[in-house]
């Protein structure tokens, strides 16, 4: 017998563990027929799976009607008692401004909203309703593009906290699904008009489905397969990566016997931990792979970077002036229990630091080197600055403490990173962003919280998983900003 929309969803919803118990779902709510569908879906299972629900709808700006869509949303959950958000945005008048299609000015304004709205309900995952024929059209698009194995993947069942519990049913199904249950939505008319290349791509889906019957099932399975290969490769290039990183970066001795395939993924790897994954392409991670087969040389990469190898380790410095002196700052990081950090992301002169409270994790070296976790404790009081002369820092393992520039040296650390800044109490340095963290810091057996730290060099890095919001035991660590907006509650 062929399962239901209802059902598919419930069989995703146990066996992939989307929702953990007694946990809280944000619906991305459009209006439209998928996240309507997606909405009821869960409203039906909510009470037997056992979390809370709640929506949140944006307005792009974009469309005469989106008004209208508003309403809709806000008076279908008022009618269901169902806890409602609403945010909204001059799309047209973002992508215009910081020059992007208005396709992904939409996107990240729309998601940095429901992350927003997650948070301020206090849901741990935030739904969206993409569904089988969408895993298709992106399969089909990323191809076009000449994408490779993790953009053929297609779309993720789970992305951090966003999940996509429709991925599996196809858009056929949520029509009859809103069929059955007699449940209203709202027609975007924008979506039938070839205004875009997703809306071609989508036009050509019935025809396709003529020569191959089947055709978006079967696209969505060779995803899966894909994705199956795609963290194979991934997991073995983070085993060499493990294996080949030392303080001075990147050990490229063997690299050239390895598949090219994993060892790719590797330096992709290694920038990724070094900060550096915004604008990284193609074409540069394979000028890092000749790179690191020559005995010496350097290369230019994005965000003001460079590769450089010599003595068989690769690493990544800055392609400013390095004669220059650092320039001064001083930032508080936490006083009085508080971070003093809005939005967990503090920009400095080169780079950025992000911050975040978060439960202690598994792997306490899965930041490194670029991070590290350590004791909220012990960041009272602390500021992130450049070096200065009499800093000191205590290794552990070691019996005490020892100049920084003697640490800097007997680890073969290279000049560039040296001029990083560090978070410090007083001249006690607690982390030296690429090269260590102090005993002081270190978390110990019976701590269940942490602070998160990652220095991410350069002016145009990607922080946006620390501006995603926080995890954890969030009553040890708050931000200033939310204090004030919480405090009357």
């Amino acid at each position: 017998m062929k399962r239901g929309m209802l059902e598919k969803l419930q069989k995703t919803l146990a066996q992939e563990k989307l929702i953990p118990q007694g946990g809280g779902v944000l619906v991305a709510l459009s209006g439209g027929p998928d996240s309507m569908a997606l909405l009821c879906g869960l409203m039906r299972l909510r009470q037997t799976m056992g979390f809370s629900l709640c929506a949140a709808h944006f307005n792009h700006g974009i469309r005469p009607a989106a008004q209208e869509d508003e309403q809709f949303c806000r008076t279908w959950c008022e009618k269901e008692k169902i806890p409602f958000f609403a945010g909204r945005a001059d799309v047209p008048a973002l992508a215009k401004k910081e020059g992007r299609t208005l396709e992904e000015a939409a996107r990240e304004a729309r998601y940095a909203f429901l992350r927003q709205a997650a948070e301020a309900a206090g849901a741990c995952r935030i739904a969206v309703a993409h569904h089988r024929d969408d895993q298709a059209e992106t399969v089909l698009f990323r191809l076009g593009r000449g994408s490779g194995l993790k953009g053929l993947s297609g779309m993720a069942l789970q992305n951090g906290a966003v999940i996509r519990p429709l991925l599996f049913v196809s858009r056929e199904e949520i029509l009859a699904f809103l069929k059955e249950e007699a449940i209203p939505f709202c027609r975007d008319e924008t979506n039938s008009q070839p205004c875009c290349a997703r809306n071609r791509l989508r036009a050509l889906l019935p025809e396709l489905e003529k020569v191959h019957p089947g055709f978006s099932e079967n696209v969505c399975r060779a995803a899966k397969l894909l994705l199956r290969d795609e963290e194979a490769l991934e997991a073995w290039a983070a085993r060499e990566l493990a294996a080949r990183l030392g303080p001075a970066g990147l050990c490229c001795e063997g690299f050239g016997e390895l598949p090219q395939a994993v060892s790719s993924r590797v330096l992709r790897q290694y920038c990724a931990k070094a900060g550096l994954c915004a604008g990284l392409e193609e074409r540069h991670v394979d000028a890092l792979w000749r790179l690191a087969g020559r005995p010496c040389g350097r290369i230019s990469l994005p965000g003001n970077r460079q590769a450089v190898v010599g003595n068989g380790v690769l690493s990544l410095q800055s392609a400013l002036d390095e004669r220059a002196d650092p320039k001064e700052f001083c930032v508080p990081l936490a006083a009085d229990g508080v971070l003093c950090v809005p939005d967990g992301v503090l920009e400095l002169p080169d780079g950025r630091l992000c911050v975040r409270a978060a439960s202690r994790p598994e792997r306490l070296d899965a930041l490194w080197p670029m991070g590290c976790y350590v004791r909220p404790e012990a960041l009272e009081g602390a500021v992130v600055r450049p070096r200065r002369p009499g800093d000191r820092i205590h290794p552990i393992g070691a019996p005490g403490g020892k100049k920084l520039k003697d640490f800097y040296i007997d680890r073969k650390i290279p000049k560039e990173r040296r001029r990083w800044p560090v978070i410090a109490r007083g001249s006690e340095v607690l982390f030296a962003p690429g090269a260590g963290f102090s005993a002081m810091a270190e978390l110990k057996e019976e701590d269940g919280a942490a602070v998160e730290l990652r220095y991410l060099p350069g002016r145009q890095q990607d922080c946006s998983l620390a501006k995603a919001g926080r995890t954890g035991p969030e009553a040890i660590w708050t931000h200033k900003t939310e204090e004030k907006t919480n405090g009357g509650n």
